[in-house]
C-alpha cells in the first residue's frame, strides 16, 4: 500500500506531532482541527502547544510545503484520527457491578462523520484517540459504512491509540491519588513523570512536608527504570550487599510504572502517608482512575 497524502484529524499533542513528522519524511499532510485560532496560528507559521523540539519540526513540516492545514479534510489515502476523548465529570456507566467515568466521543464521531464525504475504495483509516473498548467496531465502523463501502473490504480500518501520558490523564491520576489518600485521613505529594524520566506533575497537598516532594519524584523514577512497582524494587536491595546506589533513585514503596498497552508511558510516586502500604494504596487508586483509558 503507497501513502502520497495523508489527512490527520486534530492538531493536539498527539495529532500535531504525528503530521509534522510524516511531513518530514516526504508524505505530503493535510492536518485537520476545527479550531479556528488553531489554523490560523499554523497557518501564521507560529506553534500553538508547547513541547521541547516540536516548533522546530513543525516550522521544517509548514516550511517544506508538505504540511498545510485546514478546517476540512479532503480526499486522501489515509486518514488519522487523534481528537480528543475527555471523561465526562459527572457521567457515570456502570459494568459488573462497578461504576466507571463515561468518556465523552463527540469529537470521535464528529471526525469520523468529517472524512465520510471524502472515503474511496482502499483507503486506510486509523483511529488514534485513546477510545473504550469496541469504539472502532460499534461507533466508527457503521458511519464510515454509510457510505456504501464495507470496513476490511473496500477500505481498511484499525485501532492504534496514542503511547504517551498526556497531561490531563496525569491531573486525573494524580487527582485520584490525592482523593484516596485524603479519604483514608493523609496529606500526600503526588510525582507523576514521562517515560523519559522527566517530571509531568507534583501535586503537594495542604500540610504535607516539603521533603515529600522529592521522595515521590524519587519513587517514580525508580518504579519507571525498573519497570515494577518501588517496593519490590526495594525488597530486591534489601538482599544485595551493598545495596545498589543509582542516582534518582530510593528504595522505597509508592511508586508504580504507569502503562499503556504492553508500554510504560510514565509513573507514579506517592510520599506522606504514614507507611509505604499505604502510599501504595493512593498510588493504585489513581491508576485505577484512569484505567479504561490506559487498555
Amino acid at each position: 500500500m503507497k501513502f502520497q497524502k495523508i489527512c490527520v484529524l486534530g492538531l493536539g499533542y498527539i495529532g500535531l506531532p504525528t503530521a509534522s513528522t510524516l511531513a518530514a519524511h516526504g508524505f505530503k499532510v493535510l492536518g485537520v482541527d476545527i479550531n479556528p485560532h488553531v489554523i490560523e496560528t499554523l497557518q501564521n507559521g507560529n506553534v500553538h502547544i508547547h513541547e521541547p523540539g516540536l516548533r522546530t519540526v513543525v516550522e521544517s513540516a509548514l516550511n517544506s510545503g508538505n504540511l498545510t492545514v485546514s478546517s476540512q479534510p479532503e480526499e486522501a489515502d489515509a486518514f488519522l484520527i487523534a481528537v480528543p476523548t475527555p471523561f465526562y465529570e459527572d457521567g457515570y456507566g456502570e459494568y459488573d457491578g462497578r461504576k466507571f467515568r463515561l468518556a465523552d466521543m463527540r469529537a470521535v464521531t464528529s471526525a469520523t462523520e468529517a472524512i465520510l464525504p471524502c472515503l474511496r475504495k482502499g483507503n486506510l483509516v486509523v483511529l488514534e484517540s485513546t477510545s473504550p473498548p469496541r469504539t472502532t467496531v460499534d461507533l466508527v465502523t457503521p458511519i464510515l459504512e454509510r457510505s456504501g463501502l464495507k470496513a476490511g473490504i473496500d477500505f481498511f480500518l484499525c485501532y492504534s491509540p496514542e503511547r504517551v501520558l498526556p497531561l490531563d490523564m496525569a491531573v486525573d491520576i494524580a487527582r485520584g491519588a490525592i482523593d484516596k489518600c485524603r479519604a483514608d485521613g493523609y496529606r500526600t505529594t503526588v510525582a507523576i513523570i514521562d517515560a523519559a524520566g522527566n517530571l509531568k506533575l507534583s501535586a503537594r497537598d495542604d500540610g504535607t512536608s516539603p521533603h515529600t516532594v522529592e521522595v515521590a519524584r524519587k519513587k517514580a523514577y525508580t518504579a519507571l527504570i525498573y519497570r515494577r512497582p518501588s517496593m519490590d524494587t526495594a525488597k530486591a536491595w534489601a538482599t544485595q550487599v551493598p545495596p545498589p546506589s543509582i542516582e534518582g533513585t530510593i528504595a522505597l514503596g509508592g511508586g508504580f510504572p504507569i502503562r499503556a498497552g504492553d508500554q510504560v508511558v510514565g509513573a507514579i510516586g506517592v510520599s506522606g502517608a504514614p507507611g509505604q502500604d499505604k502510599d501504595e494504596a493512593c498510588a493504585n487508586a489513581g491508576l485505577a482512575a484512569v484505567a479504561a483509558r490506559l487498555k
